[in-house]
């Protein structure tokens, strides 16, 4: 009995665990029902997940997984009371998810800002579910005005670890938003955001500016992918999100850039402030060949390509961007550089090859010359420590010199070789002389059946056996001889022919005031046109351009004439000016000095007197249109008279003033008059006396003296 009561008891447990395991609970299905599907940012997403229609009525352990654009926000581990055939309404609201580690990723990563079409999955499932479900809904998130709508730049751009990243954020209409905040992520190695990722917030300033301190914790200069989100939970903004790369610059240095195949090049990695990067990737790719190099803890790695072409390096290294904007090129060897000088070359006369490479003189070097359709010739021995090899060609025509050298790619220059002219012109040649032109060859000698060509004029002709050929110049000018000939270079020369010109002045001597003609003519006497320089006695000058002008001297003297014009040789004429022919007569009446001038008998107006008085006074005086001019002439004593004006020939008198002559002349005529009255009345009286006595008295002995003596004595005496 004890062992089938015991046998009881165990089937009794066993049947009691297969029931318990055995219970589960089936639902029609489960729906979920955004409460609001147009949500504004900043809003909570409120959810209704409904477990429809349960087959069993109890406590039921399920897992029930929210996840937004397939974010896991939400797991919770619930026991739900079930009653069969009775909906169960599972409600929760943003503001409440937790991820499956207990994090608020809703939250974290801004989700009710990110404005948009959404759509939110529902997992319910485990536990103690036949089967799992899962449902969907949308929403979307607006800004809360729709003209709402964030920006912002940030400096520097790119960040460093130097300067604060400074943020700057605007709104719709572009001016400074202060009602913000920032937030920055750094999403470590991955570049993918999670909760755990270090991250900072700041508030907008007054300027609607953020600020972070890339240097410090919790970023302590890491490099890599940042995250940078702009929202504003007040005003229902939309978060505005960008990443932005924190990265090291490797700067790439290769020297030389260019390198023969088999040279080595060396290739150095450092950062912008100039630190070796050790073991920094440097791949080599390029025709047929890649390798990858490693820096060492200098920051650089040596290489060798053998292969000739154009290879590419890229340059990595964790924690920097990468560069792959480098180039080296690999050339077989070295190119030679060959130059020759002169150019043309003369025949019989040397010509110097220099040989170079990469700007330095090459010694040693072989160069071979080859006449077109000719012969190759060696140079006799090698380039010297200047690199320089001469060669002497002979005959005319185009060659080629190549130089090689063991170590070096060949290089070749190609010159031509030719005969030249020299022509000699003769100097000094005037026009209407015989030119005799010479042509002869660089060393000297003789060219004779070379053509020439003349001009102006086109006058040509070929040169005689002594290489001449003479021809008459007719005009003054510069002539252009062209000369020609096969195997010679083409040449020319100028050669200036110069004319006579003579003045000819007529008359060559005129008085002042008459006029001359002065003209240019050649040696052939036709008057040429010229610049004709006037220089009169008092130095002066004009100048005139013609072939004749009229002159008329105002001043004595030499006038010199110097007419130029190009390519004729100067000429003077001198026109002698004489003064003008002056007569002068003067006289002293009534105290009045009286002077009157003429020329060639005619009266001349404006003559200039100066007058010298007795007392040594001096008064200019000028002649009036009748010639005459007067001054007063009171004083006693001589008057000194003279010509001032320089046109005319200079006169001078003087003249004396002796008192007033006429008072004296008239008392003497008075006198003489009185003395004849005096006599007449004498007379009348002696013969009124004889009348009257009769007759003649016989003189007594004192009757000697007549009466008239008797009484001029006595007159005498009272006088």
């Amino acid at each position: 009995m004890a062992g089938k009561g015991f046998n009881l008891g165990a089937c009794f447990l066993a049947c009691f665990l297969l029931a318990a395991f055995a219970a589960a609970v089936d639902l029609d299905e489960v729906t979920v029902d955004v409460d609001d599907s147009t949500l504004d940012a900043g809003q909570d997403l409120d959810l209704m997940i409904t477990l429809e229609s349960p087959d069993e009525t109890g406590d039921f352990d399920v897992e029930i997984r929210i996840l937004v654009d397939d974010v896991e926000v939400h797991f919770d581990e619930a026991t739900l009371s079930l009653v069969d055939g009775e909906d169960y309404e599972y409600n929760i609201s943003s503001n409440n998810f937790r991820d499956e580690d207990n994090d608020d990723v809703w939250d974290g990563r801004l989700m009710g800002f990110a404005c948009g079409d959404h759509t939110v999955t529902v997992e319910v499932m485990d536990g103690d579910l036949d089967d799992d479900f899962d449902a969907e809904d949308d929403y979307e998130i607006d800004p809360e005005d729709s003209d709402n709508e964030l920006s912002f730049t940030y400096s520097p751009d790119p960040p460093g670890f130097d300067e604060d990243l400074v943020v700057s954020v605007l709104d719709e209409d572009g001016d400074e938003f202060d009602d913000c905040r920032c937030k920055l992520t750094y999403l470590d190695s991955d570049g993918e955001w999670d909760y755990d990722d270090e991250n900072d917030e700041d508030n907008c300033d007054n300027d609607g500016e953020c600020q972070f301190d890339l240097s410090r914790h919790p970023f302590d200069e890491e490099r890599g992918t940042y995250q940078l989100d702009v929202w504003s939970e007040r005003k229902g903004y939309c978060v505005v999100t960008e990443n932005i790369e924190v990265s090291n610059q490797l700067v790439v240095t290769i020297k030389p850039s260019a390198v023969q195949s088999g040279e080595e090049f060396t290739v150095c990695v450092r950062e912008e402030d100039g630190g070796n990067v050790y073991n920094a990737a440097v791949a080599v790719s390029g025709p047929g060949f890649h390798r990858t190099y490693y820096t060492a803890v200098s920051g650089c790695v040596a290489a060798t390509i053998n292969t000739v072409g154009t290879y590419n390096l890229y340059v990595t290294k964790s924690g920097y961007e990468d560069n792959n904007l480098n180039k080296i090129t690999v050339s077989e060897k070295p190119a030679l550089v060959v130059s020759a000088s002169p150019t043309p070359v003369e025949a019989g006369k040397q010509v110097t090859f220099t040989v170079e490479s990469k700007g330095a003189a090459v010694e040693g070097a072989t160069v071979e010359v080859t006449p077109q359709g000719g012969v190759k010739v060696t140079v006799p021995g090698t380039t010297n420590s200047q690199g320089k090899i001469t060669y002497t060609p002979t005959k005319p025509g185009t060659y080629t010199a190549a130089a090689t050298h063991t170590d070096y790619q060949e290089g070749t220059v190609t010159f031509r070789v030719q005969n030249t002219f020299t022509i000699d012109t003769p100097e000094g040649k005037k026009a209407g002389e015989t030119a005799s032109i010479t042509v002869a060859d660089q060393m000297g000698n003789a060219v004779s059946g070379a053509k020439l060509d003349i001009q102006p004029g086109g006058v040509s002709g070929t040169t005689n056996s002594r290489g001449t050929y003479e021809f008459i110049a007719q005009t003054p000018g510069v002539y252009t001889i062209f000369a020609s000939k096969t195997g010679f270079e083409d040449k020319s020369v100028s050669m200036t022919v110069e004319g006579e010109l003579t003045v000819l002045v007529d008359p060559a001597t005129v008085e002042a005031g008459q006029e001359s003609q002065v003209t240019v003519v050649d040696q052939n006497q036709v008057q040429q046109i010229a610049t004709i320089e006037v220089t009169k006695p008092d130095k002066t000058s004009e100048t005139y351009t013609d072939k004749q002008i009229t002159i008329t001297p105002q001043q004595v003297g030499n006038y010199l004439f110097v007419a130029e014009k190009p390519y004729y040789e100067s000429a003077e004429g001198v026109l002698t000016v004489e003064p003008r022919p002056l007569e002068m007569s003067a006289v002293i009446e009534s105290g009045v000095l009286r002077v009157n001038v003429s020329s060639h008998g005619l009266p001349v107006e404006g003559v200039g007197l100066e007058v010298t008085k007795p007392d040594n006074s001096v008064e200019q005086l000028s002649t009036d249109g009748m010639g005459y001019a007067e001054t007063l002439a009171e004083d006693k004593g001589n008057y000194s008279i003279q010509t001032t004006s320089k046109l005319y020939m200079k006169q001078r008198m003087q003249l004396t003033n002796k008192g007033s002559m006429g008072f004296l002349l008239l008392l003497i005529v008075l006198l003489v008059l009185l003395l004849i009255m005096l006599l007449i009345a004498l007379g009348v009286l002696k013969g009124l006396g004889s009348k009257k006595g009769g007759g003649l008295k016989k003189p007594g002995k004192n009757s000697g003296k007549s009466s008239f003596e008797s009484q001029g004595k006595k007159s005498s005496l009272g006088g």
